[in-house]
């Protein structure tokens, strides 16, 4: 009489869940992998950005090698 639904006490019925009768730990695993899965992605994106900028810096870092070791033999002289 305190008005309580007849369902208290059972397990709740969710009829648009995704688990389809897999356990938790077992949704827990596939959601882990997937994220990882994700997350290897972002890291081979990250890579390659970074292997690109790594190849256009090489010819500024070789200017300026250059011009410092121009600017070094210069003073030598003087």
């Amino acid at each position: 009489m305190t008005g309580r639904q007849s369902s208290t006490g059972g397990k709740r019925y969710t009829p648009d869940s995704s688990t389809n009768g897999t356990t938790y730990a077992s949704n827990k695993r596939i959601r882990a992998k997937k994220r990882l899965d994700q997350l290897r992605k972002e890291m081979g994106e990250a890579t390659e950005k970074q292997s690109a900028a790594g190849a256009d810096m090489l010819p500024v870092l070789m200017f300026m090698r250059e011009d410092a070791d121009r600017r070094a033999e210069t003073e030598d002289r003087r």
